[in-house]
């Protein structure tokens, strides 16, 4: 008797704290959708400074630089032109001999969402 009163305990003490895990995710979320259009503003304005230094620098370091930090600022933000910039920063990679951020690119098609085909399309570079 006295272990189905322990798992009883146990069971309603567990559900207690998933409810409250569960009420502080849904707060987080909520706070996140209010504050959504601040979010893009700022990704934005990220992307816009990355931008802007490749009209100040024209190297080509610098481009494949700023490349992959677009890759890294679009990547949630807006897939397609994540993998813009990993194309680019290939054929720059490849055009200027440089390995290292040709397989940064090749690394970054692989997690893509049509896993087989980005490959493919990569490893024809």
């Amino acid at each position: 008797m006295q272990r189905i009163i322990i798992t009883f305990i146990l069971i309603c003490s567990c559900s207690h704290l998933s409810a409250t895990r569960n009420e502080k995710l849904s707060f987080t979320l909520d706070s996140l959708l209010d504050n959504i259009s601040q979010i893009y503003k700022q990704k934005e304005a990220s992307i816009n400074t990355y931008k802007g230094i490749m009209d100040k620098d024209k190297s080509t370091a610098t481009f494949l630089s700023v490349y992959d930090k677009l890759f890294n600022e679009y990547y949630v933000y807006q897939f397609d032109s994540a993998m813009v910039y990993v194309d680019k920063s290939i054929e720059l990679a490849d055009k200027t001999a440089n390995q290292f951020y040709h397989d940064k690119s090749r690394i970054h098609c692989l997690p893509s969402v049509d896993f087989m085909e980005r490959l493919c399309l990569c490893s024809m570079r």
